[in-house]
């Protein structure tokens, strides 16, 4: 069964956030940060945060992210910020607000150029309004991936694949709905109309699809999916997309052998060995019937009679006439020679 938090199933929009998290920190700038924590003393971790956002920064056109829509480094990284900012600092210090922050990390920003073209700090500085958004977004950057998953599975959903496809599919359409016409009290419509295009326009006006939905006990006791199902494992491929590849799951490899050389003439050889058998039996068995015929029943005395009746009279000739042979070949010696001397004779010059 198709099941949304299946350790399988590769989800860009997760491994997008958690690569900026981890991966660029370690360019991160240490000077800057320390700066930055002196003024914003009540946020919690906000140099931890400051030395991934720089970075990121400074690897921004490096960048290596999964299925970005048109090279889109900028959309992504402005995600992370506000889904950080919003759901880790903010959440976590109390009292505080976004806009008390924004100001400072566009400091940092102007301080590198390649990042100064990105307008990272331009969204609703409204949390439910960031999470309807990004949560659309994150839809329409997994839907691929998901939808892939989902087909080899034969589209049987978990209760919560079931959940998370319905979810995502009734919020797109009421935030269609609600941004077809200016709305200044949906402050996200601004963000949703940006966005709402080409293959993210695409993507969430797309349901995944769940053609039965089972319980995840309903899996009999004792018997793993894996042992039964196959898997997708997703490569990495060109500008950090991803494609998935249905391939056995590791229980049904181990158990494949393929035939060696020496297989293989084994079963030649019992091959050959089969086909003379094949061949010999038959045989035996005609000449087993034949000897029992010919002891047994009348079949032997007939073939006696006749085949032993003609060796004789052939024998008897041959005795009866033993003169008549021996001057025939003689007559044809005597005509022999009498050719033989015309063909020699002597003609005068």
């Amino acid at each position: 069964m198709a099941d949304i938090n299946d350790a399988k199933l590769f989800r860009s929009s997760i491994f997008n956030y958690d690569r900026l998290d981890k991966y660029y920190k370690s360019h991160g700038n240490d000077e800057i940060c320390s700066q930055i924590e002196e003024k914003l003393t009540n946020y919690h971790e906000i140099k931890k945060f400051c030395i991934n956002l720089t970075g990121i920064f400074k690897k921004y056109d490096e960048l290596s992210l999964s299925n970005t829509f048109d090279d889109d480094h900028c959309t992504i990284v402005k995600y992370w910020i506000y889904d950080r900012l919003f759901n880790e600092i903010i959440d976590k210090s109390k009292g505080n607000k976004i806009a008390d922050v924004i100001p400072v990390l566009i400091s940092i920003r102007d301080s590198y150029p390649k990042v100064k073209e990105c307008d990272l700090f331009n969204y609703p500085l409204n949390k439910d309004d960031f999470n309807i958004i990004k949560k659309l977004y994150d839809y329409a950057t997994d839907y691929n991936t998901v939808n892939l998953y989902l087909v080899t599975k034969g589209n049987i959903c978990t209760e919560n694949m079931n959940t998370y496809a319905n979810d995502n599919d009734e919020l797109y359409k009421k935030v269609k709905l609600e941004c077809e016409i200016p709305n200044p009290n949906k402050t996200y419509c601004y963000i949703f109309n940006n966005i709402h295009k080409g293959k993210i326009k695409e993507n969430l006006s797309k349901k995944l699809i769940c053609l039965r939905v089972e319980n995840q006990d309903s899996v009999v006791s004792g018997q793993s999916e894996d042992v039964v199902d196959d898997h997708v494992e997703y490569v990495e491929v060109e500008d950090g997309a991803h494609i998935g590849t249905r391939v056995p799951n590791s229980h049904s490899l181990a158990t494949v052998e393929h035939p060696s050389i020496s297989t293989y003439k084994e079963e030649t050889s019992v091959q050959s060995s089969a086909s003379i058998i094949t061949i010999v039996l038959p045989l035996l068995g005609i000449i087993l019937i034949f000897l029992i015929l010919n002891k047994f029943t009348p079949f032997g005395t007939w073939l006696r009679v006749h085949v032993l009746k003609d060796k004789s009279i052939k024998r008897d000739l041959s005795l009866e006439h033993p003169f008549e042979l021996l001057t025939n070949e003689h007559e044809d010696i005597d005509i022999n020679n009498q050719k033989s001397k015309h063909v020699l004779g002597y003609h005068a010059s």
